[in-house]
């Protein structure tokens, strides 16, 4: 099997002293981290990253980090660290790319966002009056109510909350080196 080649903007874990989960950051900004000596490797892949030339001419180069901890704690908030911001990319995240109404599957650019309580109703753009709905199902509930249109809620739309929602909304896919430091 052929090995994903890094690139700068790969999510890179980052943990407290406490090995606590503070975040995820790209692979570019790690490295400086690890350059500066401000954070530990406890990860890597076996890509190397070829760097600047050192003072004895030689080129430099350290494996691609994965996982990496603070040198010093660092105080976090927690209720701040896992806010999800409301967007349309994260509703259709949250319902995992699959039409409210009619069930099916969709990838993101065939995807709408639908007001359950109709805009025209005085409806709010927000994560519990917003679902992920398909173009034809969008077309054919247009302004109506779900109990006008005959459609029911595959789920009822939620505000996404807590580590892994997060982790699910931002991170997308879990490599198989942060799986230890999170579960």
């Amino acid at each position: 099997m052929k090995s994903k080649k890094n690139k700068l903007t790969d999510k890179v874990l980052v943990l407290n002293t406490s090995r606590e989960f503070l975040g995820t950051k790209p692979l570019y900004k790690a490295i400086k981290d690890v350059v500066t000596n401000q954070v530990i490797v406890l990860e890597s892949t076996d890509r190397l990253i070829k760097g600047g030339i050192n003072k004895h001419g030689v080129q430099t180069e350290m494996a691609a980090p994965t996982v990496i901890c603070e040198r010093e704690y660092v105080n976090v908030k927690y209720d701040h660290l896992f806010k999800i911001s409301y967007s349309p990319e994260n509703v259709k995240l949250r319902d995992r790319y699959t039409c409210q109404y009619c069930h099916n599957k969709f990838k993101e650019d065939e995807l709408n966002i639908d007001h359950v309580h109709p805009k025209c109703e005085g409806g709010k753009l927000t994560w519990t009056n917003s679902v992920a709905t398909c173009f034809s199902c969008n077309t054919i509930k247009g302004s109506q109510s779900l109990k006008e249109c005959g459609f029911s809620l595959r789920k009822m739309p939620i505000k996404p909350s807590g580590f892994s929602e997060y982790l699910r909304l931002k991170v997308k896919t879990i490599p198989e080196s942060w799986e230890q430091y999170l579960y």
